[in-house]
């Protein structure tokens, strides 16, 4: 019997052909967006005044009175500058096609030189983001402390009112300094949220980013037990704090995979996928998927195709996902290939055995795309290894004119016989695009 799973897998073509990516195109008038986590009012468009610790402010239109809503009940902001051709979109492409180093620099030119405050802000945030993507912690840690500098940790939210994003850029920072092994500053930012949080109005998540840090400490340290105590420690409401919800939890599901602890690292990104919340952010869903693909390669790799796969025929997730999904998702069928074509009853079977070929002839499309993707990840460099080593594909058609050749270059015994009975045609028009929606 055919596995079920790898059957399934061309049904993921259907399901993708009818996804496509929510795309929002904003008013002429220049108006920001705002998204509430409410289902009555759930957005507006207006023009930011002010994104505070304690509130946001805006106007609907420039003459109209001032509007404000807490800032816990604010989900996030698409300012109209976000989407306009320049500086920011470039980076955000770059951000997306895997081009990480890249998008810090653009994101920075905005951070360190923007005249409008979200610029700044929103600049070095995901400069420094950026940086962490690139593996270079010394750079993002850098660009965290931007927004960080811009506060006061013996001062409260009342006496000295700061941007929202300040506590998030904090617990950023903390974690750069961990991944670059520079613990005793880390520490300090953990022993600065402590105190910060003592004070009378200051935000009640300073805590559990606190907790987050110390994770990323034990994380650093490879030390799995710690990582588990201050895991466990750490509260935050993936709607409120959806930004630091998510980056630490798939921060923490990858160590654990990176640990071999994989039980652990399904449990956390189960939890993850099957959150309301990202039902409307498939970008990040996508990243949660890519870690679960990776922790069921060994225990379940059937499963783990078809999770490697959403990856590639969605049209959600980074060039760097995309990449690793393809080699892995690829490797994964030709092992399954392989076990098909040792069973007995594959060789009298045309239908199991066209089944083989085909997977064979997807894995290859899967590794030349991933060998010849524009990321940098050791995925590239594995699947272009993996595909010399496989070599021509015995089951693609001969070029025009050419026949198959013996050892004296001569047409091999039998080239020009017909094929014996039984045996598999490979479809000669079928083409695969594993990046297409």
């Amino acid at each position: 019997m055919i596995p079920t799973a790898v059957v399934s897998i061309p049904r993921l073509l259907m399901v993708a052909a009818l996804v496509l990516p929510a795309v929002w195109i904003h008013a002429e008038d220049g108006r920001d967006r705002i998204t509430f986590n409410s289902s009555v009012s759930p957005r507006v468009d207006a023009f930011v005044v002010s994104e505070g610790s304690e509130e946001v402010t805006w106007k609907v239109a420039a003459t109209s009175g001032l509007q404000k809503k807490k800032t816990k009940e604010v989900k996030r902001i698409l300012y109209a500058g976000m989407i306009a051709d320049g500086v920011w979109k470039k980076a955000v492409d770059a951000k997306q096609r895997g081009r990480y180093e890249e998008a810090a620099e653009l994101f920075g030119q905005l951070a360190d030189s923007g005249s409008k405050e979200w610029e700044k802000i929103y600049g070095a945030y995901q400069e420094g983001e950026c940086w962490e993507l690139a593996k270079k912690y010394d750079d993002a840690a850098k660009a965290f402390t931007k927004i960080v500098k811009a506060g006061d940790f013996t001062k409260d939210d009342r006496e000295a009112p700061r941007h929202r994003l300040w506590i998030e850029g904090v617990y950023r920072l903390g974690v750069a300094l961990a991944e670059a092994k520079k613990t005793e500053e880390a520490n300090k930012v953990v022993e600065s949220l402590t105190g910060y949080s003592k004070l009378k109005n200051a935000n009640s998540g300073a805590d559990a980013r606190a907790n987050g840090v110390r994770a990323a400490i034990a994380a650093s340290a490879a030390d799995a037990g710690k990582l588990r105590e201050y895991e466990q420690k750490v509260i935050l409401n993936p709607v409120s704090d959806s930004d630091t919800w998510f980056h630490f939890y798939l921060f923490v599901a990858d160590t654990y995979r990176q640990l071999g602890k994989q039980k652990e690292a399904l449990k956390i990104v189960e939890r993850m996928i099957d959150e309301p919340s990202l039902a409307t952010d498939p970008s990040r869903k996508a990243q949660a998927e890519v870690i679960r693909g990776l922790c069921l390669m060994e225990s379940d790799p059937q499963g783990a195709i078809v999770e490697l796969l959403k990856i590639d025929l969605l049209p959600y997730g980074s060039e760097d996902q995309k990449c690793e999904a393809r080699f892995h998702a690829a490797r994964l069928m030709l092992a399954e290939a392989d076990k098909l074509k040792a069973r007995p009853e594959t060789a009298s079977d045309e239908r199991r055995s066209t089944f083989v070929t085909e997977m064979q002839r997807t894995a290859r499309v899967l590794l030349s795309a991933a060998s010849s993707a524009s990321s940098n990840v050791q995925a590239k460099t594995d699947a272009k290894a993996l595909l010399d080593k496989l070599g021509p594909d015995p089951a693609a058609a001969p070029a025009p004119g050419a026949a198959p050749a013996g050892d004296a270059g001569a047409p091999a015994p039998g080239a020009a016989k017909a094929p014996a009975p039984g045996a598999a045609k490979a479809p000669a028009e079928k083409t695969v695009n594993p990046g297409a929606p």
